[in-house]
């Protein structure tokens, strides 16, 4: 995700995780062809919502980890 200002990750009981991302400069982003961009991911159990944390590396690599109920 190269040059993405935000970054953002919602975890739900149900087992979904939203992940959201929004590019730094719109001019930018069109010359790269970057877009903002919202992946859902649904897993195969229920999650402790409060439990989930969120690391995004040096290298870009977004690392989600959450515990299931």
């Amino acid at each position: 995700m190269r040059h993405m200002e935000e970054v953002s990750v919602r975890a739900y009981d149900c087992g979904k995780l939203i992940i959201r991302a929004h590019p730094l400069d719109a001019e930018r982003a069109a010359l790269w062809s970057i877009a903002p961009l919202c992946h859902v991911i649904q897993l195969p159990r229920g999650v402790r919502a409060d439990s989930a944390q969120a690391l995004m590396t040096l290298h870009g690599q977004l690392y989600v980890r959450v515990n299931d109920v």
